[in-house]
Parts: C-alpha cells; sequence; structure tokens
C-alpha cells in the first residue's frame, strides 16, 4: 500500500509571521483529535500506511475529519510519487496540498492542481527557494528543530531569511522548556510534531500539548 499522510488544517493559506501554529502528525482516535483540536492545536495529521505503528484505517481518518472544525486543508505525503495515482487521490480526496521532498520534485507534479511543499535539509531547500515564491507558503524542512542552536551566524541568518519569506513548518524535538532559547532566535511559521506529544504510541499527552501551546504563546508575546 502506498503510504498517505491526511493532515487537516485551517490556517496555512493565512500564515501570520507573528505567530507560530502547532501540528500533531499520527493520532490514532476521533477523541485525541477532538480535544487537541479544542486545545488550540493548528493541524492534525493521520498516517494511512498498514505497516506504520500509528496506522489507522481511510474511513476512520475521514470520520474524524469531518468531526473537525470547519474550512479545514487536506494534505497529502506520499512515498511515492506516481502521478496517475497522486492525480487520482487529489481529485478523490479534494487535496489541496501535496508534501513532496526537494529531490524528487518535477514540473509534471504541478499539473496535479495542488499546492506543492518542499520538504528537504536547508542547502537543499535554498536552492529550491525559488519554486517556492508565492505568498504565505510554508515549506516543511527535514531537519531537528534543536539542530538550529548549532549553527554559525551565517547560517542562521539564511534561515531566517528563507523562514520570512515562506513561514517554515518544521520538525520539533525539544521539551517545552527548551524551546524559547530557540525561538528567541528562530521563530518559524509552525512547528510539526509526530510521537512528541504522546503519553505512549498513539495516544496523546493533553498536559504536554498545553505546555507546547502555553511556551509558543509566551515567546511570540515576548517578541
Amino acid at each position: 500500500m502506498v503510504y498517505q499522510s491526511i493532515s487537516c488544517n485551517s490556517i496555512l493559506e493565512s500564515a501570520d509571521f507573528g505567530m507560530i501554529r502547532i501540528f500533531i502528525h499520527g493520532l490514532t482516535n476521533q477523541t485525541d483529535s477532538l480535544v487537541a483540536a479544542k486545545l488550540g492545536v493548528d493541524g492534525i495529521g493521520f498516517i494511512l500506511d498498514e505497516t506504520d505503528e500509528r496506522y489507522i484505517e481511510y474511513t476512520l481518518a475521514m470520520n474524524i475529519i469531518e468531526q473537525l472544525p470547519p474550512m479545514t486543508t487536506i494534505f497529502l505525503q506520499p512515498d511515492r510519487l506516481e502521478l496517475p495515482w497522486l492525480r487520482e487521490m487529489v481529485t478523490k480526496l479534494k487535496i489541496h496540498n501535496l508534501i513532496v521532498p526537494v529531490s524528487q520534485y518535477s514540473n509534471e507534479i504541478q499539473t496535479l492542481g495542488a499546492r506543492i511543499i518542499l520538504t528537504g535539509i536547508a542547502d537543499r531547500l535554498l536552492e529550491f527557494a525559488s519554486l517556492t515564491s508565492r505568498r504565505h507558503s510554508m515549506i516543511p524542512i527535514d531537519m531537528l528543530f534543536s539542530m538550529f542552536r548549532d549553527m554559525d551566524k551565517s547560517s542562521k541568518q539564511a534561515w531566517q531569511k528563507v523562514n520570512q519569506e515562506h513561514h517554515l513548518l518544521i520538525p520539533c524535538d525539544v521539551a517545552p522548556d527548551e524551546l524559547p532559547e530557540v525561538l528567541s532566535n528562530f521563530k518559524p511559521g509552525g512547528l510539526y510534531f509526530e510521537g512528541g506529544t504522546e503519553s505512549h504510541t498513539g495516544l496523546q499527552d493533553f498536559p504536554l500539548i498545553q505546555a507546547y501551546i502555553q511556551t509558543v504563546h509566551s515567546v511570540v508575546e515576548r517578541v
């Protein structure tokens, strides 16, 4: 089965550099999804790969999506860019965004009718920045969030420039109390979690989610 990852959120089209969104990927049940949305999580994702430990059935994912707040945007993140299959999914699932590795980008993908969101390491991203120059683009970066602290000054400035242009969505692997140090220098458009907000695999830790939300809000208010 082709790997599929559907995420729902309502704010990508109106990205605001003054805000930092929180996206949680790999939710496995309706309760966790609805509570996460109620707590203020901006993006919620579901994994439809049967080999993944956070797998849920397609029908369950769609049922959960129907219960989420309206005006949601649907994402698809395939592991193989098979254009006929992708075209069918974009049409049937009304996909608005495709998450595509920089290394697999092609002009043909642009013909599918969905926004292309590139994912890749920083230096590869800079090479392709012109491909995503549209206003309010958000680019997921396949890079550990904590590595930003180890970058030299010029690298940090390069990231900050791209962030200002594209409102980056990046993976977060640091604890809430470590966030202020990094966010004081680098404020992305969003933080992306897969497993980092769980009490057990597939089950969300709501106090931890609240801690991340409160930390992000406090950092934004001080900036």
